[in-house]
């Protein structure tokens, strides 16, 4: 069993879910387990602080993430949150990307026969289901409150594969609120709205 699909079976059990084909019923199940079992929070950020500053990388590792997503109960916000589901989607078939919105929000976006859909994990206010993109929605609320998000006329940012490690290669480009940029991952943080691409 390679590492990929151990990690993939530790979140699977986590979420209680089995392996199943890809597929738009079982992206609506993962979504709304994830939600459920994995929260959103801010105090893996604090923690992850003073490492993050001696290091001069706020990503933290990945096995990390899942480690305390698994055996204490962690969660993340949706950078942490996107990464790990977007590594879980890949690994169980699915045709999925990183996809960054505005502000700085991290996401995950699937490749469907239905078409592109938004598995957004990673959001203080869950929807609980993948949405698909370039459709408006709404929502209503357990308290009788609408919300919905309105399709981009151009589409959302996408990028294929994301590399958030730390090392000496050549310049990746990088995305920096809508526009692609070159720049440098020596070693050095990006800023929370820049996303490494290749």
């Amino acid at each position: 069993m390679t590492a990929s699909a151990s990690a993939a079976g530790r979140r699977l059990a986590h979420l209680g879910l089995e392996r199943e084909d890809p597929g738009l019923e079982y992206l609506h199940r993962l979504v709304h387990r994830h939600q459920v079992r994995v929260p959103f929070e801010t105090l893996t950020k604090l923690i992850d602080y003073e490492p993050g500053l001696r290091r001069g990388d706020f990503m933290p590792a990945f096995d990390g993430c899942l480690d305390r997503i698994v055996t204490r109960g962690g969660g993340g916000l949706c950078w942490t949150l996107a990464r790990g589901f977007h590594a879980l989607l890949a690994d169980l078939g699915f045709d999925a990307s990183l996809m960054l919105m505005e502000p700085g929000h991290c996401c995950v976006r699937v490749e469907l026969p239905e078409g592109p859909h938004d598995a957004d994990v990673g959001d203080a206010a869950p929807i609980f289901r993948a949405y698909p993109l370039f459709e408006s929605f709404t929502l209503e609320t357990s308290t009788g409150d609408r919300r919905g998000r309105a399709a981009a006329p151009r589409g959302p940012l996408r990028c294929r594969s994301v590399a958030l490690s730390r090392g000496g290669r050549s310049p990746p480009p990088l995305l920096l609120g809508g526009s692609l940029r070159v720049g440098r991952m020596s070693g050095v943080a990006f800023p929370p709205t820049a996303l490494p691409m290749r």
